[in-house]
């Protein structure tokens, strides 16, 4: 029965990618986003707000899934969302403000703020009117040529997994292949996923931490509860 447990349940992914030993899977991961939209790789990450199942408390998750710091000092912000929701373009754009505009106290100077980068991984369609998988907005003028960047302060990345297609040819659609497939019914029969776990140390390490969620009773009691409250709404 656990052996089904799906990846795109923001409770597994905050397990997989935002708990304590996550840094490595949680680097790559970020990375592949960075240098799939032509931004360099990050070598380290620290996540700021680390997941532990015995800790969150009468299943009141906090609405973004992790949060991380670069060795830049670029905040992420890591959200997984499986449900569609009408309102997530502005749901998004909010996530990032706040977390732009809680960087400061009472009289800290503007200069010290730090690039937020926002990363929205969605298991359902936001943008029908593009074929691309991966999407990216910045700030940038609409009247001059060249563009002028206002600044390098706003990057969203929009993941759009219904549009992935196999066989996986990069490391990021490596990586969404395997957060989509995994737990569905057959997934260690698919050949892409099998050569992933054997090829990529990232990847088998993401699965060793999926297979310590399937291990933990509290942890499946509570997808379970998770996946009843979703089905209920």
């Amino acid at each position: 029965m656990k052996k089904n447990v799906l990846r795109t349940m923001d409770i597994v992914f905050k397990h997989v990618f935002g708990a304590e030993g996550s840094t490595a899977v949680l680097c790559s991961l970020l990375s592949a986003i960075q240098t799939d939209a032509g931004y360099p790789a990050i070598t380290s990450v620290e996540i700021r707000n680390p997941f532990n199942i015995r800790k969150s408390e009468n299943d009141k998750l906090p609405v973004v899934d992790v949060r991380a710091r670069d060795e830049m000092g670029r905040i992420y912000t890591i959200e997984l969302q499986a449900d569609y929701q009408s309102a997530f373009k502005e749901r998004s754009l909010y996530y990032w403000a706040r977390a732009y505009s809680s960087q400061l106290s009472h009289g800290e100077q503007y200069e010290t703020l730090s690039p937020v980068i926002g990363v929205n991984v969605l298991d359902y369609i936001l943008f029908p009117e593009s074929d691309r998988m991966h999407t990216t907005f910045t700030l940038q003028s609409t009247t001059t040529t060249p563009l002028i960047q206002l600044s390098e302060d706003l990057l969203l990345h929009y993941l759009e997994l219904p549009k992935l297609t196999a066989p996986p040819s990069t490391k990021l659609e490596e990586w969404l292949y395997y957060v989509h497939s995994r737990g569905k019914e057959g997934a260690m029969e698919d050949p892409y996923i099998l050569e992933m776990l054997k090829k990529d140390p990232e990847i088998k390490d993401a699965e060793a931490r999926y297979q310590e969620f399937l291990a933990d009773e509290q942890a499946w009691y509570r997808y379970e509860a998770q996946g009843k409250k979703r089905r209920t709404i």
